[in-house]
């Protein structure tokens, strides 16, 4: 658990003007942990379940899956930055651990490590694309470790560096990967063949500063400790990624974890903080548990408080809800004003100010304060166990039962 102040002082309310309900303050709500007692092997095993499934194609996605033009902001500036995502090949910790609770590559994963052949005839479109419109920030994402040689042939990546390095209005290159395939004589290699304006941002998939959340909600198979080894500065910066919506927990503890896990973030100098919200997508556990009615994606007006709580600092980007592969299912308020919701979102991430909050308003309002009221006394582990059996007791491996 972590919350405290610019002064210290542990935060026991968030607070936040919202509109039609004026000021409101929400005791902040951690969930009770008893101590781990097998209970994050059987999420694993449920991972590993849907892990297995068989892909929707094996080769019939682009080997360029999708590109995206977003903005970001860049010493001080809202800039242009290109998205570009590969043809997932299958992110290593899928194979090994069963991925991520909330994560939908796999179905659109190839299987097989994208190599430097193929991708060499990808990138004069890229460069090209920057060029014409003088984009100075590229982004360049697998749908799992780019870093990782099994998933990417890193001879392709610097190759890419090179090309960058030729273009003068060029500054920054974001790359998405798991600790453990950010070793430092391979982000060196990457700038030694940038030009030295230019710098790397390496996104890290963190989600939540608290561990028993991370491994029990999420199944990311990472501990705060292992965010240690990610190479860090001046070229090369971290962006660390939140999940907003971790499932077997309350509204109100999960604005709670987001709150806390952005304080910690920013204690630990993340140079970019984004804010990644639940979506439902095929083939994912998350996806199983809201068929059966034991998940409910994040209210957005839960989103919109979280901005207007935080202290001043520095706030973080909340990524769109519509990525690859595209999710069918996502968070919103209700049908009346779900469009200017959205809309003042996109307005917060150009400006980074939640005042861009400040004209909405609506009766669903009155309906998300009570949800924020609802509780849940028992343990995690409990909880766990009990949805995960509701899910699909039968599909649930004897010995995991036993340890429940």
């Amino acid at each position: 658990m972590f919350s405290e102040g610019g002064d210290g002082v542990t935060i026991e309310y968030m607070q936040a003007e919202m509109p039609r309900l004026g000021k409101l303050s929400i005791r902040r709500a951690v969930p009770v942990i008893t101590g781990q007692d097998g209970t994050e092997g059987l999420v694993r095993e449920y991972c590993r379940r849907q892990w297995s499934k068989p892909r929707l194609s094996r080769h019939e996605t682009p080997l360029v899956a999708s590109r995206d033009e977003r903005s970001c902001h860049l010493d001080g500036e809202v800039v242009r930055r290109l998205v570009v995502t590969l043809r997932p090949a299958g992110c290593g910790w899928g194979s090994k651990g069963g991925g991520c609770i909330m994560c939908g590559h796999y179905l659109a994963s190839s299987g097989q490590m994208l190599d430097s052949h193929d991708l060499l005839s990808q990138w004069p479109r890229v460069i090209q694309e920057l060029e014409e419109g003088q984009i100075p920030v590229l982004c360049v994402y697998n749908g799992g470790n780019i870093l990782n040689p099994d998933e990417v042939d890193f001879n392709a990546l610097i190759d890419l560096c090179r090309r960058l390095s030729a273009k003068p209005f060029f500054r920054r290159l974001v790359l998405e990967s798991r600790p453990e395939y950010t070793q430092p004589h391979l982000i060196q290699a990457l700038l030694d063949n940038l030009a030295p304006s230019q710098s790397i941002m390496l996104g890290v998939g963190i989600e939540s500063a608290n561990d028993a959340i991370r491994h029990l909600c999420l199944n990311k198979g990472l501990s705060w400790s292992d965010f240690k080894s990610v190479p860090h500065n001046s070229r090369c910066l971290q962006r660390f990624y939140c999940f907003f919506g971790a499932p077997f927990l309350t509204e109100a503890e999960m604005l709670t974890d987001t709150f806390d896990s952005i304080l910690r973030f920013r204690q630990e100098q993340a140079d970019d903080i984004h804010v990644e919200s639940a979506t439902i997508q095929r083939g994912t556990l998350l996806n199983r548990l809201w068929r059966n009615d034991s998940y409910d994606l994040p209210n957005l007006w839960s989103l919109v408080f979280l901005l207007r709580a935080l202290p001043a600092g520095l706030f973080p980007y909340v990524s769109p809800f519509q990525h690859f592969p595209m999710p069918y299912k996502m968070p919103t308020t209700c049908g009346r004003c779900e469009s200017s919701v959205v809309a003042a979102f996109d307005a917060y991430n150009r400006q980074q100010d939640p005042s861009c909050f400040d004209s909405l308003a609506c009766p669903c309002l009155d309906s998300w304060a009570l949800l924020l009221q609802e509780t849940d006394p028992r343990p995690l582990e409990e909880r766990i166990a009990a949805t995960l059996g509701e899910a699909n007791c039968a599909l649930m491996p004897a010995a995991a039962l036993a340890s429940a």
